[in-house]
């Protein structure tokens, strides 16, 4: 079903600036003119079934305390056909997060359509798909 709405979302740029064995941890790509609406660095782990997390091997946490272990998990990376696109949601499933990630895993886009979620998985099907 194409109803012609096509959401806008706000595109972020990370590079990895390190890695080890259970996270990689991205910063912002200040180079690029955008808003940034997460934090400068932010990880992805591995999840480790530490919450009622299902569907995911990954999540986003974004760095907002002194230290990485205080600051606030922000939803699991859910995969999708693509093995580099994943996504999320932010705030109660009320803004959906894609994740794409270069082949090498070495950059990583992330955009964020703020105030929107598809009520039906056949319209996150159709954003997942432009990607």
């Amino acid at each position: 079903m194409n109803t012609g709405y096509a959401p806008s979302y706000i595109r972020h740029y990370f590079k990895v600036q390190k890695i080890v064995k259970s996270y990689t941890v991205f910063e912002f790509d200040n180079s690029k003119p955008i808003i940034n609406l997460l934090t400068d660095e932010i990880r992805i782990e591995q999840f480790r079934h530490l919450s009622n997390g299902k569907g995911f091997k990954e999540y986003l946490r974004i760095k907002n305390e002194s230290s990485w272990n205080k600051s606030k998990c922000i939803t699991g990376l859910k995969v999708t056909t693509d093995s580099n696109i994943y996504y999320g949601d932010m705030n109660n499933k009320t803004s959906l997060l894609i994740f794409q990630f270069s082949n090498d895993r070495q950059n990583l886009i992330l955009d964020i359509y703020r105030g929107y979620y598809p009520f039906k998985m056949e319209l996150l099907q159709n954003i997942i798909k432009a990607y």
